[in-house]
């Protein structure tokens, strides 16, 4: 059984599939849409850098990698284009300037005002600390490019 995505990038809608070998027993097909953990058992992390390749250039996988877990990113981003169908444009990793420590993963999103940028940042925070994964959550941050201007 394979499980079929679709990933909104500044390209035009892209189909994935991801093999069901890491889909639990108990999981139901409800499940998939709306939680992050499900898709990110789903995964494995040769999946993972084929989904994250359509975002990010080889050279900042490396950097992105030691920084927070390839699948957990995935799974993120997988769960925000099906479930909000939203546009992300880009994902990079954020350093501080003095020491070159990272600090935070961008995901970029197209096509959102303030108040959805409000709403979206604000559920997928609280959506990945239900779930168990609050480690992420701080690591992890939802940039609007019309909301800050930045195209």
């Amino acid at each position: 059984m394979t499980e079929n995505f679709t990933i909104y990038s500044n390209l035009e809608p892209t189909q994935i599939s991801i093999s069901s070998k890491y889909i639990p027993v108990t999981t139901t097909a409800e499940t998939y849409s709306n939680s992050i953990r499900s898709i990110f058992n789903m995964i494995d992390k040769k999946e993972a850098l084929e989904i994250l390749k359509t975002y990010i250039d080889e050279d900042c996988v490396n950097s992105i990698s030691n920084f927070i877990d390839l699948r957990s990113l995935a799974s993120i981003v997988l769960w925000l284009s099906n479930t909000f169908q939203i546009n992300i444009s880009s994902i990079s990793i954020t350093e501080d300037v003095e020491s070159s420590q990272p600090l935070f993963i961008e995901i970029r999103i197209n096509n959102c005002d303030w108040e959805k940028w409000k709403y979206l940042a604000k559920y997928t925070k609280d959506t990945l600390n239900r779930e168990g994964l609050g480690d992420i959550a701080g690591k992890v941050v939802l940039v609007c490019n019309q909301a800050m201007q930045i195209s």
